[in-house]
């Protein structure tokens, strides 16, 4: 059901929303499609993540962004992102952390004319 909730939030996205899109090559060869939603409060990042739409919402940080797909106390994906690196987890409730996937890095997009 989660791939619908986040299919609605784009469209429900104003029509001029500051979205962008970054395609991620992570270890092992794994490809990760991300698009951030940033003129939201909180900013939403919206992920293809094992064949599965998930969707995130930015979280405080130090550094970088980090952006989770649970509340706090509850398991779910956690994102973090750094320049053009990126990596995802598995964050449990007790806040224990299983890296997923780690060493993203962003795939500079071609510009057609």
């Amino acid at each position: 059901m989660r791939h619908l909730c986040c299919g609605v939030i784009l469209l429900a996205a104003p029509a001029a929303a500051d979205v962008m899109q970054v395609d991620y090559l992570c270890e092992r060869g794994a490809r990760v499609q991300a698009s951030y939603i940033n003129d939201l409060e909180p900013q939403i990042l919206v992920m293809q993540v094992e064949a599965q739409q998930v969707l995130m919402t930015q979280t405080i940080s130090a550094s970088g962004a980090f952006y989770q797909a649970a509340p706090q106390g509850q398991d779910g994906y956690f994102w973090r992102t750094k320049g053009d690196w990126g990596a995802l987890s598995w964050r449990k409730a007790d806040w224990s952390e299983t890296d997923l996937l780690r060493d993203c890095t962003a795939i500079p997009r071609i510009s057609q004319k």
